[in-house]
């Protein structure tokens, strides 16, 4: 893998010092979300990864290329686009999400991963410095895209000063279905875990018992997680 020089404007928008952070004594998180690249694939190819080109879009995260009422799509000049390659934006129904991550010092050497809150797609595959890390598919409910956290194991490139993310998102032909406006991509962090932290944690006071009741869930870096009360 061999990093590709970036744009005066892509350094800016992906500088990680001025995004938001939330920390606790097992894990932190920086906020990923905001400009990222966007290209588009057309239905009859597969590439395995993002054309390397001199055009580059620009879409917002989180958000969806077909969701143009709500999220527009931008080439390098910072023009509103509707079409690419001569092509309307709604006909296409697979895209590339691209940014890349300049690693804290901090998450060096770390059990480190890239965090996607939800996926609004049919399916997704995630890849970090060229290499499949994770792939999702969605498990419809009566309301259309279900919502779950979707954790991509990036520790592998921990030692690496910059990694490259590209996610492939896959639709399904619709056409004016009730989630046409929804989101591909929400609340994108990349996260910094010790090798067991806790999540979901809740605490329960009774003045009457004089006790106190902590319920939390208990994950490993392999995201198994288990239920503890104390």
């Amino acid at each position: 893998f061999g990093a590709e020089s970036l744009t005066a404007y892509e350094n800016g928008i992906w500088d990680l010092s001025g995004a938001e952070k939330n920390s606790s004594e097992t894990r932190e998180k920086i906020c990923l979300n905001g400009i990222w690249r966007f290209y588009p694939q057309e239905a009859d190819k597969s590439e395995l990864l993002p054309p390397q080109n001199d055009d580059k879009y620009y879409g917002r995260v989180p958000g969806r290329w077909l969701s143009s009422r709500y999220y527009k799509i931008y080439n390098s000049s910072k023009r509103e686009v509707t079409s690419i390659k001569g092509k309307p934006l709604n006909i296409y129904y697979n895209g590339w999400y691209t940014r890349y991550i300049k690693i804290p010092d901090s998450y060096s050497n770390k059990n480190i991963y890239l965090a996607i809150k939800y996926i609004g797609a049919n399916s997704a595959r995630i890849y970090a410095n060229n290499k499949l890390v994770q792939t999702y598919a969605d498990r419809k409910n009566s309301n259309g895209f279900t919502s779950r956290y979707t954790y991509a194991d990036i520790t592998e490139f921990n030692k690496q000063k910059v990694i490259k993310i590209d996610i492939l998102i896959s639709l399904n032909k619709y056409v004016n279905k009730p989630f046409a406006d929804d989101v591909s991509l929400m609340d994108v962090s990349l996260q910094k875990y010790n090798d067991i932290f806790t999540r979901d944690t809740l605490v329960r006071t009774s003045v009457k018992e004089k006790k106190v009741k902590i319920m939390s869930t208990i994950l490993n870096k392999n995201n198994q997680d288990r239920k503890s009360v104390v």
